[in-house]
């Protein structure tokens, strides 16, 4: 079976590998976190370079115990990531981690 998003055909017969970026200033894994647009650019990119088919980007921790945040702070998180994305890599693919609709 395959799906067509913008015009690009997607197999899905066969698995997609998905990077996960966590754009939390709380995320469970510190390790995980970004400071700058340079750094963000990098994560991305290297993800990419290793065989991401879709990056999932995420603008609030799901780890247990974390504050729920409202809908405007999860936007102005993400923000300047969906900016840094549609600059850069306009032809990828890329997909939200939200509790919300």
């Amino acid at each position: 079976m395959t799906i067509n998003i913008k015009g690009h055909l997607i197999d899905l017969q066969k698995p997609l590998l998905m990077g996960i970026l966590n754009f939390t200033p709380d995320s469970f894994y510190q390790g995980s976190r970004v400071n700058s647009d340079t750094e963000l650019k990098n994560k991305i990119q290297k993800m990419f370079d290793y065989g991401a088919d879709i990056i999932d980007v995420g603008g609030m921790s799901s780890r247990p115990v974390a504050k729920i945040i409202n809908e405007k702070e999860e936007l102005k998180r993400l923000e300047s990531v969906f900016k840094l994305i549609n600059n850069n890599f306009a032809d990828k693919y890329f997909s939200i981690d939200t509790i919300r609709s």
